[in-house]
């Protein structure tokens, strides 16, 4: 159990890499163009592992999934690969990083909700106070990150890009546990089978948008596509279903709500965007408390 709680802590620095690489590319080319680089590195480094690691042939790899399994993590690839992804760029390209990771509470709570309502979840009272902590104080954070940065814009396509990547987001999440719950596939086999079901849909957005699968030649470029790959397509997202798993998918959420506090983290030690804060000290220790609650409930 312990090994899964500070493997969730490797899942937001994982997924911190893939934001800032996915938000760089972002910037370069088109929406959909990174999308769809995404879904094809994704299918193209995941394929040798199913096929030489876990000893599936070409048929297998479509016959294996169960008719719940296409339906879900369908729906999965619908909402998150092709719209959570879709909307998460466009929000990482109109506002940035920071201000995109301050959507990871809103998430949070609507996943939690959502697994309440549709899967059944049972949430203690010491686990309910650990939610309330932790998310009390990344909301107090992002709260003042608000105020002193002027970070959101009033835009209403920033403002509807927000909504609909939290809908997307959380909607995926769920039809991704109900794609598992339903089958025995490894959890790579589900996340290769979530790209495969998103590779039509990105073909006919290609061709009725006419966009081309070019780019500027920039090696920089293709680096953060590759790098985003495979740090937020592949490893957070095969620690996202470990963990969820191993801790259930409320106390997983409640962790990685605090994925704010290390975007701007790196922004302040590593890019040097803005300077330390006495607020994110005291805010981060109060959700570390939270945390702590969450673990031992």
């Amino acid at each position: 159990m312990l090994t899964a709680y500070l493997l969730t802590f490797l899942f937001i620095v994982s997924l911190t890499i893939g934001i800032y690489l996915f938000g760089y590319a972002a910037r370069q080319a088109s929406i959909i163009h990174v999308t769809a680089l995404e879904i094809f590195w994704g299918l193209l480094l995941i394929g040798p592992i199913l096929i030489f690691v876990e000893k599936l042939n070409f048929l297998e790899l479509f016959t294996k999934p169960n008719e719940e399994s296409w339906l879900w993590l369908g729906s999965a690839a619908a909402f998150g690969v092709i719209g959570g992804n879709y909307f998460s760029l466009l929000n990482l390209k109109l506002s940035g990083e920071r201000t995109n990771s301050l959507l990871s509470p809103s998430i949070t709570a609507c996943t939690i909700v959502s697994s309440v309502l549709f899967l059944n979840e049972n949430i203690t009272i010491t686990k309910l106070l650990g939610l309330l902590v932790t998310l009390g104080s990344v909301l107090f954070f992002v709260i003042l990150q608000t105020k002193k940065n002027n970070v959101i814009k009033n835009s209403l396509r920033q403002i509807g890009a927000s909504i609909a990547t939290i809908l997307c987001i959380t909607l995926s999440i769920i039809f991704s546990i109900k794609g598992t719950m339903y089958s025995q596939l490894s959890i790579m086999h589900s996340i290769w089978l979530r790209l495969i079901i998103a590779l039509p849909f990105m073909l006919i957005l290609l061709f009725i948008t006419k966009k081309k699968i070019v780019t500027k030649g920039s090696a920089k470029y293709f680096f953060a596509i590759i790098g985003g790959v495979v740090a937020q397509t592949i490893v957070a997202s095969y620690l996202w279903f470990y963990c969820t798993y191993k801790i259930g998918i409320s106390s997983f959420q409640i962790i990685i709500s605090t994925l704010p506090f290390f975007v701007y983290t790196v922004d302040v030690y590593i890019f040097k965007k803005t300077k330390p804060s006495l607020y994110f000290l005291l805010t981060a220790i109060l959700a570390l408390i939270g945390i702590w609650i969450v673990v031992h409930g």
